[in-house]
């Protein structure tokens, strides 16, 4: 769970009964409202992907939690269509405009005011920019793009798409794609979920996807990942302390194979981990005073989740060939 970045780790929950992937997922979501709700939180918005169950389940069944899209995964979803489009020679130099579709998306969403027709609009306005158009009617009105007037030079270094060319084309079926102008009305409260996205990838350095843990050690790792998670919240970005860059905030370059550019992305200060001594003090000091923790319930799990029951190893045997 997030609520202003913080993790709340109340209980692993187990959904590996259940057989289908996609199932999972919805049985997921519904345990974790259900078991938020028997806590006393009220929710009044909840931010998914686009998963058609998900999108099934909280217009049906949870009509009144306002369900949003998260941001990252759309402009995820725009930036692949275009790399898919940009790889033939005609349609090459729409890979230059991926990064800037999808900082667009962003701007849309977030200073939309809540509106849906107006973040419909300013996403359109995309199609008049890219050909470097700022200025156009619809209808009786005379519409504008939203940034600073561009300067003569500014202009010229634009790599503006001529509208006639296959590149604008198939932008123009990106953009106008029927699932991406259907899921604009999820995108206008700006959710995003970019601190449940960071708290996952740090989470793998205590439970690594590649080792196996019984539950009590995978309970405690993913306790500790949310302490750790939850004690660095709002560390600030770290200040160059010599060289040319002194005095100036810190960034790192990264290559993004989709987009074929670099980017930079903040650097901030380094994790302190001045929970560890607490933890430990508070485990000499239960073990001094004879303290013990309350036993952790471990549930009945299936042996495994095959839907169908195992055979008998000597009838596979008989019924096994080999390719030699």
């Amino acid at each position: 769970m997030q609520e202003t970045g913080m993790i709340f780790d109340f209980e692993l929950i187990q959904v590996s009964e259940v057989k289908n992937s996609n199932a999972m997922e919805k049985e997921g979501l519904i345990r974790t409202i259900n078991r938020l709700i028997d806590f006393g939180c009220v929710i009044d918005t909840i931010a998914t992907d686009r998963h058609v169950q998900i999108k099934c389940l909280m217009r049906d069944t949870y009509e009144d939690i306002k369900h949003q899209y998260d941001v990252w995964h759309v402009a995820k979803s725009i930036r692949k269509k275009l790399a898919e489009k940009g790889r033939t020679k005609a349609t090459a130099e729409l890979i230059g405009w991926i990064q800037c579709i999808s900082n667009h998306l962003w701007n849309c969403s977030q200073h939309c005011e809540g509106s849906a027709s107006i973040l419909k609009e300013r996403w359109l306005s995309l199609l008049h920019h890219i050909t470097g158009e700022h200025e156009w009617k619809e209808g009786e009105e005379t519409k504008t793009c939203g940034h600073a007037a561009y300067s003569p030079e500014q202009n010229e270094r634009k790599k503006w798409i001529n509208p006639t060319s296959k590149a604008y084309r198939e932008l123009e079926s990106v953009v106008l794609d029927k699932g991406i102008l259907d899921s604009l009305s999820g995108l206008t409260d700006f959710c995003h979920t970019g601190n449940i996205e960071s708290y996952h990838s740090m989470m793998l350095q205590y439970c690594p996807k590649r080792l196996h843990f019984p539950y009590k050690s995978m309970l405690a790792r993913t306790q500790l990942a949310a302490i750790d998670h939850n004690s660095h919240i709002g560390r600030g970005q770290m200040v160059a302390s010599k060289g040319p860059n002194k005095g100036s905030l810190m960034y790192s370059q990264a290559y993004s194979k989709m987009c074929k550019s670099w980017s930079v992305r903040p650097v901030f200060e380094k994790k302190t981990y001045s929970f560890v001594s607490v933890l430990m003090d508070r485990v000499v000091k239960c073990k001094r005073d004879g303290l013990s923790l309350p036993p952790c319930a471990v549930p009945t799990l299936p042996a495994n989740i095959a839907p169908i029951p195992k055979p008998q190893k000597s009838q596979a045997i008989l019924r096994h060939s080999s390719r030699f």
